[in-house]
């Protein structure tokens, strides 16, 4: 064949193949952008930082999501919840779970983790407590009897009432600050585990006993003054201000081991977890409205990628009974395994007990 000929049909084979390639190219981009398409959830604000770490991103984006996720308080995931503006909801109770998972019709749902409920507080204040019979242990991690404490902070008593208080003679009410009812679910938690102790050791299950636990420990929520909306916060004041401003902080044990982690965390060494007993769980249960939150849900609750981040940021995995070698490792001597744990109400009954608070509060 001439090259006349020849250069014809290399000058078309060279159009059609770079038609060919802009078409390919064209569909796996369209391809790639659809596979790493957005997906908008609710969350528990604690769990920000988690979905934010750099290894969990690219974890996610590596199976094809990019994650939008919105604060909000575990109570408002569910009151707000409405169909179509969420691909799912991922609060930090179970009760408000439940609840959220029923309005979704939903169907799925994972626990991808969890984490105990504690008390923050201060070697001084750990010691005086300890010398009044109400804390027992030793070192930085400790256990609290509720229906002591319970019983101490109902009876209006203040620090400097107790014996053998020279390290703390203030004449503050014996309270633990806690997050805003009304929208935290760490406070609802708190409210929870007081109406266990004060119902004789017993789950408040219906309304009557709900309104009358309610009434009995609103004190204990109004005598705190201003709180809160996120678990963030308080838990910023008692690192930064110390005993003075927050000599007991009820919070979740995953904030306090997250902290503890950071080679540079200040005041470490002064810092004492109180195991409530009985104590209670955050379980951080996920609640999927659509296929592709599902699939999302599987991999946040079984990528070794995302596991181990969750477990860098102070949480537990329900897979796994011992404490992390890297919590060890750091002198973090958590217990393995909590023995003496009760169950929330439902989420009916505590809207019923965190109704009356509120209505007190306005």
């Amino acid at each position: 064949m001439k090259t006349g000929r020849l250069l014809p049909l290399l000058l078309l084979f060279l159009v059609l193949a770079g038609v060919g390639f802009g078409i390919y190219r064209s569909h796996h981009q369209i391809a790639a952008r659809a596979a790493t398409a957005q997906i908008a959830g609710a969350i528990g604000s604690e769990k920000a930082p988690l979905l934010a770490d750099p290894d969990v991103v690219k974890a996610l984006g590596k199976a094809g999501f990019k994650l939008r996720a919105d604060k909000a308080g575990s109570r408002e995931i569910v009151t707000d919840f409405k169909p179509g503006a969420y691909a799912f909801g991922w609060p930090s109770g179970a009760p408000a779970a439940a609840e959220l998972k029923a309005r979704a019709h939903a169907t799925g749902e994972q626990t991808p983790i969890y984490t105990p409920m504690v008390i923050a507080t201060w070697k001084p204040i750990a010691d005086i407590l300890q010398a009044n019979g109400i804390v027992s242990g030793a070192g930085q991690f400790r256990q609290v009897d509720m229906h002591k404490l319970a019983e101490l902070m109902l009876s209006g008593k203040r620090w400097n009432q107790l014996d053998h208080a020279e390290a703390f003679p203030v004449g503050k009410a014996i309270l633990v600050t806690t997050t805003d009812v009304r929208r935290s679910n760490s406070a609802a938690m708190y409210l929870s585990l007081l109406s266990y102790v004060e119902n004789g050791d017993q789950v408040v299950d219906d309304k009557d006993t709900a309104k009358a636990m309610a009434e009995k420990l609103a004190p204990l929520f109004l005598r705190q003054g201003f709180q809160e909306e996120s678990s963030a916060d308080p838990f910023a004041d008692y690192v930064a201000m110390g005993m003075g401003k927050t000599p007991l902080l009820f919070a979740y044990e995953s904030q306090v081991i997250e902290y503890l982690l950071k080679p540079d965390a200040g005041r470490r060494s002064e810092m004492v977890l109180l195991y409530p007993s009985p104590t209670i769980l955050s379980k951080n249960v996920y609640v999927p409205y659509t296929d592709a939150a599902r699939r999302l849900g599987e991999l946040l609750a079984n990528d070794p990628t995302t596991r181990a981040a969750a477990q860098r940021y102070g949480y537990r995995l329900p897979s796994s009974a011992a404490i992390p070698p890297q919590w060890r490792s750091a002198g973090i001597a958590a217990p393995d395994t909590l023995i003496d744990v009760v169950d929330p109400p439902s989420f009916s009954t505590l809207e019923t007990m965190i109704t009356v608070i509120q209505e007190k509060l306005q």
